[in-house]
């Protein structure tokens, strides 16, 4: 589990619950609907059936598409608070500097293909050097090897497919609807910030930020990130 160390930590304080969307994880494997609107529907079943209220959402990377897609289903009756982790709202940006997974560009696109080259079929490569840029340092042989059997739990097909999605969702209407109605966190890392400030600041002022290292910090630098998040939670009412 990617937020091993957050749930160490906040179990001591709240209830804490951790899931493995579709295909993804220890979740069961499907053929059908792996995508972010559905990853919406099935947030909103599981908060049903556990009859959850009050539901502070935490979200990294592409999995705040997650986060948003509950919201544009469901609304936010449900929630306290939504973290969002290093990730915009958008895939594809025509824009030059817009805070986007990637431009819509031949740089961009091929930076896409050259991604989905690398995680096809290969853990290896996102547990080398990809891992090395998510955390801003050398990973251990033991984190390499963690990372490596977390990818292939996941099956290509479903992997592939999301990566494709991501590219063509646009969850910015979403975004800016909960501003100032739900209190939000962003944690933004240090290559992102240069895009994504401006974008919040200009779109969703009343969200909170806080800087970290890389992508994946929160993971291998966990006691910088709790300690923000237990700020904005003590905030939240």
């Amino acid at each position: 589990m990617v937020f091993e160390h957050q749930i160490d930590h906040f179990a001591k304080t709240h209830r804490v619950i951790a899931y493995d969307p579709r295909s993804q994880g220890l979740s069961t494997r499907t053929l059908d609907n792996n995508t972010y609107a559905q990853h919406g529907r099935d947030l909103a079943g599981l908060i049903d059936k556990l009859d959850l209220k009050h539901v502070t959402l935490i979200a990294w990377s592409a999995g705040c598409f997650d986060a948003y897609s509950y919201i544009r289903s469901s609304g936010i009756d449900n929630l306290a608070a939504l973290i969002c982790i290093d990730n915009p709202a958008q895939g594809l940006s025509p824009q030059p500097g817009d805070w986007a997974m990637e431009e819509a560009s031949d740089k961009g696109l091929a930076n896409i293909r050259c991604l989905r080259e690398a995680i096809a079929g290969n853990g290896q490569a996102v547990a080398g050097s990809f891992l090395n840029y998510l955390i801003g340092r050398d990973a251990t042989p033991e984190e390499a090897d963690w990372v490596f059997r977390q990818r292939m739990l996941s099956p290509d097909y479903a992997v592939l497919g999301l990566q494709a999605e991501l590219m063509f969702s646009d969850y910015r209407a979403e975004a800016k609807a909960i501003d100032g109605k739900l209190p939000v966190l962003f944690a933004i890392s240090e290559p992102n910030a240069p895009a994504a400030l401006p974008w919040i600041k200009a779109n969703m002022p009343h969200a909170e930020t806080f800087g970290i290292k890389r992508h994946m910090s929160f993971w291998s630098e966990p006691e910088s990130f709790n300690a923000a998040v237990d700020d904005f939670l003590a905030k939240v009412k």
